[in-house]
């Protein structure tokens, strides 16, 4: 498995690529040019840092994201981060008035370096980088923040470790593919990665229901299990935060379960789409064809202003009707659609092709 990781050789990233069980990792040097690598398939997969205990989420890394919404998000990894001060050899603390790294390790370092007086501190593209840089540049003066096997691939020494201001420091990563992978490389992807959670084991198939040739995708296992639900929640978060979405619409009834906590997260109105004879107030009516019958969706008449951005949400694609129907109210009040997003998509029903024109976004794919 060939993994793309922003940074240099050593980063925290290549470390967290190769505990996926890449055997083979390729730096670049920013958020952007690894996810044209990953869409464009000039490598079957990527990771990304989305958040970190100490730093937050990860801005460049999300809006990289954000500017391909056609890859595939497959799975989670959280890695342990150690971050240790690193210099050049002979060199001893009391000597440092210098430190380079990444803006989120100096932010995870806070503590440590206002302990540190007179020490001016410099923010680095890649942890790594900034490691061999220091080195190479034999400047006992100044040192940098990273991994501590960096310090052993480009020759400096380990001034103080464990440095963080929290011991169980964590960053979550998430693998990224193209959406042109091959299947074969996708189930050796999940069959090598150590994740935390297996969202996709925890969605039973249940065949004919809710009519007989009909297999059901029962989330209701994934919604029961806390690290399942909130795995599968925050896939929609990464996706979303920092978009500027105003509502999260969600689509009766399991849209309801991930599109709420969705617009609690993001910081957006959540927005229901319901089937007939349940809204109390003025409303607008869509039909749509199911893949085993006819329906109907009402939204009220006020939901929107015109020009509202948002994000629909449902638990499932399949022949797109009860998403297009969506489509069509949101329209109709003027709204603007940034995305559809699904926790699952069944291909083979092609329901994406009916919504030509607007970005569809699934993690789980059949």
């Amino acid at each position: 498995m060939i993994v793309g990781y922003q940074g240099e050789p050593g980063a925290f990233s290549d470390e967290a690529a190769r505990a996926l069980g890449a055997r083979e990792t390729r730096g670049y040097p920013t958020f952007a040019a690894l996810c044209a690598a990953v869409a464009e398939g000039a490598i079957p997969f990527g990771l990304l840092p989305m958040r970190n205990t100490l730093a937050g989420r990860i801005d460049g890394a999300q809006a990289a994201l954000a500017r391909y919404p056609r890859l595939r998000v497959l799975r989670a990894l959280d890695y342990r981060v150690e971050q240790a001060l690193i210099g050049i050899p002979g060199a001893a603390l009391a000597d440092v008035r210098c430190v380079r790294s990444h803006p989120a390790a100096l932010a995870q370092c806070a503590a440590f370096l206002a302990r540190l007086r007179g020490v001016a501190v410099r923010p680095h593209a890649d942890t790594a980088g900034a490691v061999r840089e220091v080195v190479a540049a034999g400047d006992p003066r100044t040192a940098a923040i990273g991994p501590a096997g960096a310090a052993a691939r480009y020759g400096g020494i380990v001034l103080a470790r464990a440095i963080q201001d929290v011991r169980e420091n964590h960053t979550r990563f998430r693998l990224i593919a193209s959406p042109d992978c091959a299947p074969e490389r996708l189930a050796a992807a999940r069959l090598e990665s150590p994740f935390p959670v297996d969202t996709e084991r925890l969605i039973r198939a249940i065949p004919d229901f809710p009519i007989p040739g009909i297999l059901f995708r029962d989330i209701t296992p994934m919604l029961k299990d806390k690290d399942g639900f909130k795995e599968a929640v925050d896939l929609f978060v990464d996706r979303f935060k920092g978009q500027g979405i105003d509502y999260v619409v969600g689509i009766e009834a399991r849209g309801y379960m991930l599109g709420a906590p969705l617009a609690y997260a993001i910081g957006a109105g959540f927005i229901p789409v319901r089937k007939p004879g349940k809204l109390p107030y003025s409303k607008l009516s869509e039909s749509y064809a199911l893949e085993y019958g006819t329906n109907s969706l009402e939204i009220h008449a006020d939901a929107l202003d015109h020009g509202d951005r948002v994000v629909v949400v449902d638990d499932l694609l399949a022949t797109g009707g009860t998403a297009a129907a969506t489509r069509r109210l949101l329209e109709r009040l003027g709204g603007k659609i940034e995305a559809f997003a699904f926790l699952i998509e069944l291909e083979a029903l092609k329901g994406r092709d009916v919504l030509g024109g607007v970005d569809v976004v699934s993690f789980i794919r059949y």
